[in-house]
């Protein structure tokens, strides 16, 4: 797994990540976003258009980070996901939770 961010004109933290999210990889990409977050970054759009499967555990890290940018008055947005990781987003319920866009661009925009 993979994970690169960098912070637009608009103060927006946009995260590539790629690769899986398994037990395995679930910690780094955990130590990611607590470090984004902890850099005071509460607007967060995480593009998973390179990721094919997440674990429990990695669902687990998106809820955190989730409660974590709405306790900093921030939100994360999701988007470009694969059939696969979008069907297990709805299986876990997660699609009532997550602004789920088919864009980076669209994410960028639901916070305007």
């Amino acid at each position: 797994m993979k994970v690169e961010s960098k912070k637009n004109d608009q103060g927006i933290v946009i995260i590539h990540v790629s690769g899986r999210i398994d037990p395995s990889t679930s910690i780094q990409f955990d130590e990611e976003m607590n470090k984004i977050l902890s850099s005071g970054s509460n607007k967060l759009v995480l593009n998973l258009s390179e990721v094919d499967f997440i674990s429990s555990t990695g669902l687990r890290v998106f809820l955190t980070g989730l409660k974590r940018a709405k306790a900093e008055k921030g939100d994360l947005k999701v988007c470009c996901m694969s059939a696969n990781v979008e069907k297990l987003f709805k299986l876990a319920g997660f699609v009532s939770l997550f602004d789920i866009l088919r864009t980076e661009e669209e994410a960028v925009r639901k916070f305007s």
